[in-house]
């Protein structure tokens, strides 16, 4: 492949080139109604987004946008009825054209379309620009960006390297090109379960954002954020946190801490506490964001609504002392911060039904989380009054009451018999995956019961499935309302992929025999 890259090739071979590079991305259409929901695994890394930023599931309600190639233009008009001139000018406005169809269908969740047409993206932008161009390298990232969402993340990666390699021959190795590319391709080697690799290949984006823009350059959050979560999926909480602290300070050292523009900071910072389990710092965060609000605009604006609900939900996690004796006064405290939101929405002169919606669903969220059932269902039941007012809202109702809703999610471990996978795993060794489905329901307080594996591939894993077992009873769900009453929903499915080596097979009976026998 390599030195189908490094020559100029003619167009037979570069077909060839292409159809390697392509590879095979199948998208898996699902056609489950919303009484059979499946939960699904997400990578702890997205696609990149554009040339600054990187999704991470954090939040994970960003679509990935592609990157735009250099357009030149034509100014020329004596020289337009020259045919190769006209011929050049067509193939560029096919290249928009499609591009804008590319990103159109990428919006739109359209997977198997857009990797056609980002397919014929590269074909006509190496036609017309050459493999050794920044526009081809461009397409290509753009393919990958395709193929990760497919999850065809071997194809994605030798397409994110095709685009680096480019970039270093026509550019440099330092070259800011390169940071989108090795976003992508980290994203790819944590997803195909190589976190030793993602870490090298973030580190050295983090690199070339420095040498461009130096070392305390915010477009680098985004690079900071995937180490991050890097390293929360390898375990190493401690250094994820020191990474988010580093954010923050980088915020700090442009922006006032007692203005306006530190509140994103300051609630990105929350997020990270809440998922490092710092429960109490993210406390102390939420209410850091409400005083600044309340000095700079007051004690009665909408800008209040998000970090009260945060805090409310913060006052749901506490310590092991604090569950056993205090319970009861911190979830009282925790609902006075969330009653106090839904009464500004409702009251403020500037408030909408969205608005409202969003703090009555946030109070009823507070209530399944605190295992108050009786208070969540009737809070559920205002909000399906407000949700059948008008026509306009009868989506909303359908996706956040009639559908359900995932409110805490479960991360059951992914390595079978690896301990410390931020060491450089062996070459030589495969990595093979299996996964365990297991079916279950989730009853009217939000709660997943009945539990019973019904696929485990392959079998015999039986730490494993005790792990997710474990790990799903931890489910919360808002649950779902039919004709404004809760119900139980059965035939859920939760699906939990694993990687595991050859020599982790378990022993069948047989096996184990001969072993103890020395046969």
């Amino acid at each position: 492949m390599e030195a189908l890259i490094n020559r100029t090739p003619d167009l037979p071979l570069l077909a060839a080139t292409v159809l390697l590079l392509f590879g095979g991305s199948a998208l898996h259409a699902q056609s489950e109604s919303p009484l059979k929901t499946t939960v699904h695994e997400q990578a702890a890394l997205e696609p990149p987004d554009d040339e600054g930023d990187m999704s991470v599931t954090v939040d994970n309600n960003s679509e990935p946008q592609p990157v735009d190639g250099d357009r030149d233009g034509y100014d020329d008009a004596d020289d337009s009825t020259d045919p190769d001139l006209d011929s050049a000018i067509a193939a560029q406005e096919q290249l928009q054209e499609d591009f804008a169809l590319y990103k159109n269908l990428l919006a739109n969740g359209m997977m198997a379309e857009a990797d056609v047409v980002a397919k014929r993206i590269v074909e006509l932008s190496i036609r017309e620009n050459g493999f050794e161009s920044s526009d081809t390298a461009k397409a290509l990232t753009n393919l990958a960006i395709v193929q990760h969402r497919n999850e065809d993340y071997e194809t994605a990666q030798q397409n994110y390297e095709a685009a680096i390699g480019i970039i270093e021959r026509v550019e440099d190795r330092l070259n800011s090109d390169l940071i989108n590319p090795l976003r992508g391709l980290g994203a790819a080697q944590l997803a195909s379960g190589r976190p030793d690799m993602a870490l090298e290949t973030f580190g050295r984006a983090q690199h070339v954002s420095h040498v461009n823009e130096g070392p305390h350059n915010l477009d680098q959050v985004g690079i900071i954020e995937s180490l991050a979560e890097i390293y929360i999926y390898i375990g190493e909480l401690e250094t994820a946190y020191e990474l988010q602290d580093r954010v923050y300070e980088l915020y700090a050292r442009k922006y006032n801490t007692q203005s306006d523009e530190i509140v994103p900071a300051l609630f990105k910072r929350a997020q990270w506490q809440h998922r490092l389990r710092l429960y109490g710092r993210e406390r102390d965060t939420y209410r850091r964001i409400i005083k600044i609000i309340e000095k700079n605009h007051g004690k009665y604006e909408l800008e209040l609504i998000r970090p009260l609900t945060g805090l409310a939900n913060a006052y749901l996690y506490v310590g092991d002392l604090d569950r056993e004796y205090h319970r009861d006064s911190t979830l009282t405290t925790g609902e006075i911060y969330v009653k106090r939101a839904k009464r500004i929405a409702e009251e403020h002169p500037d408030s909408n039904w969205k608005i409202q919606e969003n703090t009555f669903l946030s109070l009823g969220d507070f209530y399944i989380f605190s295992d108050k059932g009786g208070k969540a269902q009737r809070t559920y039941k205002e909000t399906w009054d407000l949700l059948s007012e008008e026509e306009d809202r009868l989506n909303n109702r359908y996706n956040h009451l009639e559908t359900l809703v995932l409110l805490q999610d479960i991360y059951p471990p992914r390595y079978y018999g690896v301990d410390d996978k931020s060491e450089p795993l062996d070459e030589d060794v495969k990595f093979l995956q299996g996964k365990i489905v297991t079916k279950f329901m989730v009853n009217v307080r939000g709660r997943a019961k009945n539990f019973e594996i019904i696929e485990s591939y392959p079998p015999g894993f039986k730490d494993m499935e005790k792990d997710v077992l474990r790990e799903m009873r931890r489910l919360i769900y808002r649950p779902r309302l039919e004709e404004r009453e809760v119900v139980n929903t059965e035939n859920m499915t939760y699906t939990h992929e694993f990687f595991y080596r050859e020599a982790d097979l378990p022993q069948t009976e047989e096996e184990e025999e001969v072993a103890d026998t020395g046969g």
